[in-house]
């Protein structure tokens, strides 16, 4: 493996880690999708990787990708094939996007925490009944900042530019950090659009 070659000079190294193709384009994104389906796995390893092997530009297409299409299936089996048996309405942050007045900006920020798990963003977008172009462009937009992020940090720290690298990838996860610990414990009436 080239990675654990130290005779390779930085520059042939990073020529070949970019040298990836389509194929491992297509794994990784795909590995994305499937880790943003399964409640509770981590994404932000997958996403920092694609920065690495593809760099910022093509890195933020391929997460946001990635994101995208995974999220957009985990919605589309809680809202269509009723996958989610047990009502999650007492939930706090089911019950603040449910409260919201404008419940698909709340959604938009909400797909952007990777605390938050995507499940039950999904439920309560299924529970309001919010038509699914909103819910689409609500996942398309919480993908978009998270994918500049990761994919900046990841190639950031490809080019050994460390201090950015992290520093990318702590604001991506310090600020889903804040805004889960500010609503935490905030529990608002549940709106009536909410049912279950």
């Amino acid at each position: 493996m080239s990675l654990l070659n130290h005779h390779l000079t930085p520059e042939v190294l990073r020529a070949q880690v970019r040298s990836h193709g389509i194929v491992t384009a297509l794994l990784l994104t795909t590995l994305l999708a499937v880790c943003c389906l399964i409640p509770g796995v981590p994404t932000s390893m997958v996403g920092v990787l694609i920065g690495v092997y593809f760099g910022p530009l093509v890195g933020i297409i391929l997460n946001t990708l990635g994101t995208f299409t995974g999220n957009s299936l985990s919605y589309i089996l809680i809202s269509h094939f009723k996958i989610i048996e047990q009502p999650y309405t007492q939930n706090s942050w089911v019950r603040l996007i449910a409260s919201a007045k404008h419940p698909a900006a709340i959604l938009t920020v909400s797909y952007m925490i990777p605390f938050l798990p995507v499940f039950l963003v999904n439920y309560t977008a299924d529970q309001l009944q919010l038509p699914e172009s909103t819910t689409f462009l609500s996942i398309l937009g919480g993908a978009i900042p998270s994918a500049v992020l990761l994919s900046f940090g990841g190639d950031a720290l490809f080019r050994g530019q460390n201090k950015l690298g992290i520093t990318l990838v702590l604001i991506f996860l310090l600020m889903g950090l804040l805004i889960l610990v500010l609503h935490l414990d905030k529990k608002p009436a549940l709106d009536h659009s909410l049912h279950g």
